[in-house]
């Protein structure tokens, strides 16, 4: 393994004080523990995930794969085909085990 082969992402999210939520896109290199980047936002759709990943990977090295979990942002029909025009797998963890993506939720908690 090296810098740039294996991301993972997950979603956090947090309140405003007025109560509003926010969610937060956080991709990490699994070799480095870096975070890669974050997105922000009231709200985060598959395409605002794809576009943001096309972004990262102008920045750096195409990663072979990105782990994460089944949530629709992920399993939409965008990342379907952002994943087959990129070449990045996508490595979905089994529903209900956020353990295999343990590397992601620690880093970003």
């Amino acid at each position: 393994s090296s810098v740039d082969m294996r991301w993972s992402m997950d979603f956090v999210s947090d309140q405003l004080a007025n109560g509003r939520r926010f969610r937060v896109l956080n991709v990490i290199d699994d070799y480095s523990r870096q975070v890669i980047g974050q997105l922000v936002s009231f709200s985060i759709n598959g395409r605002q995930v794809a576009d943001f990943l096309d972004r990262l990977i102008d920045q750096r090295k195409k990663p072979n794969q990105i782990t994460c979990d089944n949530g629709t942002e992920f399993t939409c029909k965008t990342m379907y085909y952002w994943q087959q025009q990129t070449g990045v797998k996508l490595g979905f963890i089994q529903p209900g085990k956020p353990i295999q993506n343990a590397f992601g939720i620690k880093q970003c908690r």
